[in-house]
């Protein structure tokens, strides 16, 4: 696990800001479909949640998560 010191004024760890903006990446992920205009709001969420998912699952394989 990461020990990361939140009074330090350092950077945090390429991880840790990596794992931190899983979450951003997949929003762009899904504005820059062909279809994104055409899907409800409640069809963007559901592909969102199974964008940000397969990003959780991509990162815990790359970082030797079970």
């Amino acid at each position: 696990m990461i020990d990361y010191d939140d009074e330090s004024h350092s950077l945090p760890s390429v991880s840790l800001a990596l794992r931190d903006s899983l979450s951003a990446l997949a929003l762009q992920i899904l504005v820059a479909r062909d279809d994104f205009k055409t899907l409800s709001n409640k069809q963007r969420m559901h592909e969102l949640y199974l964008i940000i998912g397969e990003l959780h699952e991509i990162y815990d394989s790359s970082h030797g998560a079970p």
